[in-house]
């Protein structure tokens, strides 16, 4: 039965009839939300999906910037995205969490704690990052694939692993004269 659904599939083309169709299907949404006042450049990589939830009109990215596939971003708080930001597909962004020190029940009660997240100018993040409620990312940084960003990011630092911790910072000076040289990708 299996090679006759392949066969079928090859024969008419099904496999990228669908792949076109959840294409189609992203682009829609990124259109729906454009509608709403909030354009994202949208780049399909490694599958299709790109969910934005709570209140879009909270998400403020850059027109140079860009969010890939497989992306969910919270929008319950402010969500600022600064100039060429680059990110591998797979980013997360939460914007609240619930309330686990609460005295009405138990694990958490129905009150979300909402805080922002800022993310500075020229930063690059790899494939499968998550960044957590409250964090402010500085401008430069670079965020290594698969982090989990806990707390603020300095400005050109490099970070890693999961909480994602200081590796080593870019070299300041080199990165102020591509800036000053508006050597942009």
């Amino acid at each position: 039965m299996k090679k006759i659904l392949v066969k079928i599939f090859y024969l008419f083309f099904i496999d990228i009839f669908i792949e076109k169709t959840l294409a189609a299907a992203a682009y829609a949404k990124v259109y729906r939300l454009a509608k709403k006042g909030i354009n994202i450049n949208f780049i399909i990589q490694n599958g299709f999906q790109l969910q934005v939830t709570g209140d879009p009109r909270n998400l403020e990215i850059d027109s140079s910037s860009h969010i890939k596939s497989n992306s969910f971003i919270d929008c319950r708080a402010k969500v600022k995205i600064g100039k060429y930001f680059h990110v591998g597909s797979g980013l997360t962004i939460y914007t609240g969490n619930h309330n686990y020190r609460s005295t009405l029940s138990i694990p958490y009660d129905r009150f979300d704690i909402c805080k922002p997240v800022t993310i500075g100018d020229f930063v690059w993040a790899g494939a499968n990052v998550s960044i957590l409620p409250g964090v402010t990312v500085g401008e430069g940084a670079v965020i290594g694939l698969g982090s989990v960003v806990t707390k603020d990011v300095p400005p050109l630092a490099i970070v890693a692993g999961n909480p994602a911790i200081i590796k080593k910072y870019r070299d300041k000076k080199i990165f102020e004269k591509l800036k000053k040289e508006k050597k942009y990708y």
